[in-house]
Order: C-alpha cells, then structure tokens, then sequence
C-alpha cells in the first residue's frame, strides 16, 4: 500500500503529525502565533510510492493542502 508514513514541520519545537491512514488526514498543533504560510514540509512515503506535491516544497497551511501518494 502507499502512504505517507511521516509527516512534520520545521518548527522549534519541530510539528509531528499525526497520519489517519483510514481517512486520508494529516493533522498536527503548531504553537500559537506560528506563521503557517510559508512551510517546508518533511513527508516521507512508503517504498515505491510517488508523491505531489514533492517533499519540501514550500506550503500555506492557512487552508487545507492536498497530497497525491501514487
């Protein structure tokens, strides 16, 4: 199967996410005050899987942001 196995963001403290793998959702806390426009996500995926937008690119987490695993 092909997932997102990890998921954090660049934070002190650094973000964990937490990976719902039964309905496809990632979420995580950031502290208060956290400018979530501009992020460079760490995503790693499973062997053999593919994912858009690629791992690092700059994000704007103010609205939802959806990952394409293949």
């Amino acid at each position: 199967m092909k997932l997102i196995t990890l998921f954090n963001l660049p934070l002190n403290p650094e973000a964990v996410g937490f990976i719902d793998q039964t309905n496809f959702k990632i979420s995580l806390a950031v502290p208060a005050g956290t400018d979530i426009t501009n992020l460079p996500p760490a995503v790693n995926i499973s062997s053999g899987a593919t994912l858009s937008p690629q791992p690092g690119t700059l994000q704007n987490f103010a609205n939802p942001v959806v990952y394409a695993v293949t």
